[in-house]
């Protein structure tokens, strides 16, 4: 007998919610692959250790208290919206809800509910960057190189991109700036050491060496992004 528990069936708003329905229609907008049903097994309770990370997780950083927030909060409420994955041989390879199954992990939970979906990897990628795209919490670092992807992958202008996200094109132009700051610079944002409006203002200079001079001076001094404006300015 499997060890995969069968919980129950739903249909596709009741199994995602608005959320992750969204994300699979900005999905059939940008791929033109349709998502039905079809594409579901259902809500299953699945062992943890048979859950490998996402390849195309975009996201690198996990705050350990907020994740450690969300673990008190599934031990007293339960699990809300279950992961989304896909299954790999034995295995499954999990597609939207790394933070749930961190939480999941954090207090040692054996299983997981789980939406397993079957999406070919290219699908697969797309999901999980525009799942995290979607999030607020994303820094600003990992949402320009998501955008990006989604650019280079389907040869997108960056007006295709803001229409197809619902954003402004010079939201999208100035998220993809950061992109040209020197990597040391933007590890110090994606480690919430500097800020996005920090590296705003670094982009105003024209050597990639006095952006870290600046950038290691505002990170020792603490300086704020009007200090560094006026730092920079002089």
């Amino acid at each position: 007998m499997s060890k995969v528990k069968k919980v129950k069936k739903l249909g596709l708003d009741g199994i995602f919610g608005s959320d992750l329905k969204e994300a699979m229609n900005d999905i059939e907008n940008f791929s033109g692959k349709k998502v039905t049903k079809a594409n579901i097994a259902g809500v299953m309770e699945i062992d943890i250790n048979k859950i490998k990370p996402n390849p195309y997780q975009p996201r690198r950083i996990f705050d350990k208290d907020n994740i450690k927030e969300l673990s008190d909060s599934i031990i007293k409420y339960g699990l809300l919206s279950p992961v989304t994955v896909v299954k790999e041989g034995k295995g499954y390879i999990l597609v939207a809800g790394e933070r749930r199954l961190r939480a999941h992990k954090l207090f040692k939970s054996k299983k997981i509910k789980a939406i397993v979906a079957s999406l070919d990897l290219d699908t697969m990628q797309e999901l999980a960057l525009i799942e995290n795209i979607q999030r607020e919490d994303l820094s600003g670092i990992e949402e320009a190189q998501a955008c990006q992807a989604l650019i280079v992958k389907h040869n997108l202008t960056q007006e295709d991109l803001a229409k197809k996200l619902f954003k402004s094109r010079t939201y999208i132009t100035n998220l993809l700036r950061l992109l040209k700051l020197p990597k040391i610079v933007q590890q110090a944002i994606l480690d919430k050491k500097l800020s996005v409006g920090h590296g705003k203002v670094l982009l105003s200079l024209e050597q990639q060496s006095d952006m870290i001079d600046f950038a290691k001076k505002a990170q020792k001094e603490k300086l704020s992004v009007r200090a560094l404006e006026s730092l920079v300015k002089k």
